[in-house]
Formats: C-alpha cells, structure tokens, sequence
C-alpha cells in the first residue's frame, strides 16, 4: 500500500479549506478516496474533508497560512498562481493507517 503521494496543491486547498480552488473537481474523490483508503463519494466529501483535514494541516502546517478571503472568480487563475509560485505545484501527502 502506496503510503505517500503527491497532489496538485489546489486540490489539497479545495480540501483543507473548504473552497474549490482547483478546475479538476473530479480529482477531489480520488484525492479523499486514497487518504482514506476506501472509495469516497460526492455526498461524503464534506464528512471526509473534515476527518482528513487536521492530519494535512499537522503534516503541511504552511497550509495554515493560507488564505482564500480576497479570492474571487475573477482573479481566482492569479491567486492559484501566487499560491504555486509561494508554496510549490504540489504537496506530498502521508497517508497514515492509524489516522484512520
């Protein structure tokens, strides 16, 4: 079992803070559905997000610092931009057994 894996840093935003920042929203299953080990729905999101979200955040404290108040539709491509270029492309996230 694959314990580590990467993810586009948008959609590990749309997780944590609850915000779609990604265009891919198709992808936010599989990102929840490999951190909890089990297939994850549509209507399950919110449910798996909260569980998933204070094991990301102690493994990404910096995601803490982000903040998403000042992004709108309009300028939403430069701010996922900023956050790229600040942060990186994407996160490296460590699925832990017992977490679940």
């Amino acid at each position: 079992m694959n314990t580590q894996k990467q993810f586009p840093i948008e959609q590990v935003i749309s997780v944590t803070h609850r915000v779609l920042l990604t265009r891919e929203v198709n992808k936010i299953p599989e990102l929840l559905s490999w951190f909890a080990g089990e297939s994850v729905f549509t209507h399950q999101w919110t449910q798996w997000a909260a569980q998933a979200t204070p094991a990301i955040m102690e493994q990404h404290p910096f995601l803490a610092l982000i903040s998403l108040a000042h992004v709108t539709p309009a300028n939403y491509a430069v701010e996922v931009g900023k956050i790229r270029h600040q942060y990186g492309d994407s996160v490296m996230l460590t699925r832990s057994v017992d977490a679940w």
